[in-house]
């Protein structure tokens, strides 16, 4: 299942479509589609490119360059696993774990 999103300081929070979704690029680790759960521990990779103008659709954004920087969080969810699993890439350490809260998000600095 994809699900991509994004938290809107200030806004609502907005669930892309399948169709915003094919406009991202994806590589991967691993070669998919992936059927059945790997129960076996799994070293992986994956990256993906969203498109400015995406990201410009549904929010104000300063467009990447030197010195800008954005901030952000991403996130697996594992819940239906075997083995039901978290993973964030910018620490959340809240007493009620939520992927959505700004003061955990990191910082994304441009180049």
């Amino acid at each position: 299942m994809k699900l991509f999103g994004a938290h809107i300081v200030g806004g609502k929070d907005k669930k892309f479509t399948g169709e915003d979704f094919v406009s991202v690029a994806t590589a991967s680790s691993l070669k998919g589609p992936i059927d059945r759960e790997m129960v076996q521990p799994t070293t992986w990779t994956l990256e993906y490119r969203i498109p400015l103008g995406l990201l410009e659709r549904h929010a104000k954004i300063e467009r990447p360059g030197p010195g800008v920087t954005w901030r952000a969080n991403f996130y697996k969810c594992a819940d239906d696993s075997s083995h039901p699993h978290w993973l964030t890439w910018s620490p959340v350490t809240n007493a009620k774990p939520s992927f959505h809260l700004p003061k955990y998000f990191g910082i994304l600095a441009f180049e």
